[in-house]
């Protein structure tokens, strides 16, 4: 199988000819799995008004972990999400629905939630997500 595409400045990009495009649509759909989680995870951590480094001496990691959660750079396994979950004195909601992803955490203060209509990020101008 050829290398995925890449554009001019040598960013992966989709391959309209169909050899490769399925994976890039997968890894891109995990990019925004990670990113969801860990905006819902930052939202209940600035609600609690706890820094990265509180989180995670409660949570068992260290610093760049969480931040790199937090960022999106890393997707958490299920237990990972329990101990920060309980870290964040909250419970975990992940709802997967076709394109759809969802991520709520409830906590004594009420209810952060985190996610995509379709499971896409917001696009365009003005908007907070990826563009």
């Amino acid at each position: 199988m050829p290398p995925a595409p890449r554009d001019r400045e040598g960013r992966l990009g989709r391959d309209h000819r169909g050899t490769g495009g399925g994976h890039v649509l997968r890894i891109l759909e995990e990019v925004r799995l990670a990113f969801t989680i860990g905006q819902a995870l930052y939202d209940r951590r600035a609600e609690l008004g706890i820094s990265q480094e509180e989180l995670a001496r409660r949570a068992g990691l260290t610093r760049p972990e969480v931040s790199g959660i937090e960022l999106g750079g890393t997707l958490p396994a299920v237990p990972l999400l329990a101990r920060l979950a309980r870290a964040l004195e909250a419970e975990l909601d992940l709802t997967l629905s076709g394109g759809t992803c969802v991520v709520v955490l409830r906590g004594g203060s009420g209810r952060t939630s985190s996610g995509w209509p379709g499971g896409r990020p917001p696009t365009g101008p003005g908007s907070s997500g990826p563009g």
